[in-house]
């Protein structure tokens, strides 16, 4: 019998929040798995019917695939969404940079055509994923955020279909702002805080730090939405 308090266990805090944003009963596609800690707990939790996790490095694999036997998911030595099985319909990418991912999903959109869902959690420029997803044929239907080791963590969740969205929706998503997300808040809050400090510990030019002056103002606006 799987132990399932074990499998709990061994998430972080991060990889519970994305846990809990994937839809129910779908076939997921873990890409860059690394250990296998998310979709292993996914599949003994029964959330997702079927899983395929893969690595592009011999290390990361061998170590997903020790533990992840006896856990009836595919595994496999590959890079981005190449090989993806034919019956994965949701895809989750998480804990690499936003180029990076976005380079994965440009380089295979042959493969949209059977992803449904994508869930993605970016180390930083969420904005650009949105943007890349909206203007891709996919809308956004949920998102949330946390901060670990005082770092920021966010993560979307992306559905086939197309819809009306605005400026704001691609800077922050409009459910993080719906529901007055604290950690975004301070997220945005620290960003100030970090280009003030640029401006008083630096030497900049002026065009520079009018530019600083400029993003602060608009990072306090947003913050203005949270009240």
């Amino acid at each position: 019998m799987l132990d399932q308090n074990k499998e709990k266990n061994n998430l972080s805090i991060r990889l519970k929040m994305i846990a809990d944003i994937v839809p129910l009963g779908v076939n997921l596609g873990d890409i860059g798995a690394d250990h296998g800690y998310l979709i292993k707990y996914l599949k003994v939790n029964n959330i997702i019917s079927k899983g395929y996790a893969s690595d592009n490095k011999v290390g990361p694999y061998l170590r997903l695939k020790e533990n992840l036997e006896n856990y009836d998911i595919e595994v496999k030595l590959t890079s981005g969404l190449n090989d993806l099985p034919n019956y994965i319909n949701a895809i989750c990418i998480a804990g690499m940079g936003k180029d990076t991912i976005i380079s994965i999903l440009e380089e295979n959109k042959a493969k949209f055509n059977q992803i449904e869902y994508f869930i993605i959690s970016s180390h930083g420029a969420n904005n650009e994923i949105r943007n890349y997803l909206f203007k891709n044929g996919y809308t956004l239907i949920n998102q949330d955020a946390i901060s670990e080791d005082n770092h920021y963590y966010e993560v979307n969740l992306f559905k086939r279909g197309t819809s009306d969205y605005t400026s704001l929706d691609i800077e922050i998503g409009k459910y993080l702002l719906e529901r007055k997300n604290v950690y975004l808040k301070e997220n945005l809050i620290e960003r100030i805080n970090k280009n003030n400090d640029i401006i008083q510990n630096n030497n900049l030019p002026l065009e520079k730090v009018d530019e600083l002056k400029n993003i602060n103002n608009h990072l306090e606006e947003l913050i203005k939405l949270f009240d």
